[in-house]
C-alpha cells in the first residue's frame, strides 16, 4: 500500500493549521467570521480546527478550474473550443 498521498495530505494540512495560527497568533483580537477560499480539503479543515465554525465561501474562479480538470479527466472536454463555447454561470449567496 502506497501511503506517500496520506503523507502528503497530512504534510498539507500542517503548513495550513502552521499559517493559520501564526495569524491568530499576529491578531489575537480579531474574531473572523468568514473565509474565501480554495476548494481544498485540507484547507477548509484547517480553518474549522482553528476558527470554531467560521462560513467559507469557495472562490468561483478556482470552482471553475476544478470543474474543467474533472471534465478532462473524465475525458469530456471538447476538442475545438473555437467551434463550441464552453461557458458556465456560478451563483454564489
Amino acid at each position: 500500500m502506497d501511503l506517500s498521498d496520506d503523507l502528503k495530505q497530512i504534510g498539507k494540512k500542517k503548513r495550513h493549521k502552521k499559517v493559520f495560527q501564526s495569524s491568530k497568533d499576529l491578531l489575537p483580537e480579531t474574531k473572523v467570521k468568514s473565509f474565501v477560499a480554495d476548494f481544498k480539503k485540507d484547507l477548509w479543515q484547517g480553518l474549522r480546527e482553528l476558527f470554531g465554525t467560521p462560513q467559507i465561501h469557495g472562490c468561483s474562479f478556482h470552482f471553475g478550474q476544478a470543474l474543467w480538470r474533472k471534465v478532462q479527466k473524465l475525458g469530456l472536454q471538447v476538442t475545438n473550443l473555437q467551434s463550441t463555447p464552453l461557458s458556465y454561470d456560478v451563483n454564489v449567496h
